[in-house]
């Protein structure tokens, strides 16, 4: 199952998003919920809360292991060798929420989105230097890859500088 987490860069306390139509959990250990996790090691080098999207089904159970397969679109989860992630366009405002609220909760106004699927690519690809709309454009050209580390920033005059301790 696919996991879907997003960290808040040197952020202190969590935020609290209320309801959703999905489960979102924010924690400020930066440990994965998938073990191990492609990203331990880059989470390691990352201070700040990490929030760990989940399937809507998750919202109501407290012994929840995260994973976001519902989270996705039809396309998406129908395809082969699972090329590009997409979400389900209901889901789509509530994650450029997310992402948006974690930008400017962020105080270097960044943020760090992973994906982690056992039926992903084998091989880890990190995209630093990402703006929100180039997020949103690689999303919906089918572009935005799974089992991906994406360092994104609020504007080009914050790329410069690094998500790492």
């Amino acid at each position: 199952m696919p996991s879907i987490e997003i960290v808040c860069i040197q952020q202190k306390p969590t935020n609290v998003f209320g309801e959703m139509p999905f489960a979102i959990e924010g924690k400020n250990e930066l440990l994965s919920h998938r073990s191990p996790s492609l990203f331990d090691d880059d989470f390691k080098q990352m201070q700040g809360c990490v929030y760990h999207l989940g399937n809507p089904s998750l919202r109501q159970r407290s012994d929840r292991c995260f994973f976001a397969y519902e989270l996705l679109s039809e396309k998406c989860r129908g395809q082969k060798n699972s090329r590009f992630l997409e979400f389900n366009v209901e889901f789509v405002p509530f994650i450029r929420f997310i992402l948006t609220d974690l930008i400017k909760s962020s105080p270097l106004g960044q943020i760090v989105f992973t994906t982690d699927w056992q039926f992903g690519p084998k091989q880890t690809k990190p995209f630093d230097g990402v703006i929100p709309e180039e997020f949103w454009s690689l999303h919906d050209s089918h572009k935005l890859k799974f089992n991906s580390l994406y360092r994104i920033s609020e504007d080009h005059l914050r790329l410069g500088v690094s998500a790492v301790k």
